[in-house]
């Protein structure tokens, strides 16, 4: 050949490197940046009822405030939809004799 070839050489690191599945049941997986989960909050039983109770509470409030906010946006939907056809008729009724110049 005349020219010599100026591609990749089959022995290019991308090409002999070892090729692992995801699937692969020997794959060690990496280490976490994060160790064991360690509880340094003991509560006493009545403690944690005391907690929870308050969680509950802050629970209910949010979920009675979202629901008062879907609603009110469901009334506002709604008015919006039905005075559609006044406006559509009050915009573009073509009655432009109750305009006095």
């Amino acid at each position: 050949m005349k020219y010599k070839t100026t591609g990749l050489k089959a022995g290019h690191k991308i090409f002999i490197r070892k090729r692992e599945s995801a699937f692969d049941n020997g794959l060690r997986l990496k280490d976490s940046t994060f160790g064991t989960f360690e509880d340094h909050k003991e509560m006493k039983t009545y403690e944690y009822a005391a907690f929870q109770k308050k969680v509950f509470e802050e629970n209910r409030i949010l979920k009675r405030k979202r629901n008062i906010l879907i609603i009110i946006t469901i009334i506002a939907v709604v008015l919006i939809l039905l005075s559609l056809p006044f406006l559509y008729d009050e915009l573009f009724s073509g009655d432009y004799q109750k305009v006095k110049f």
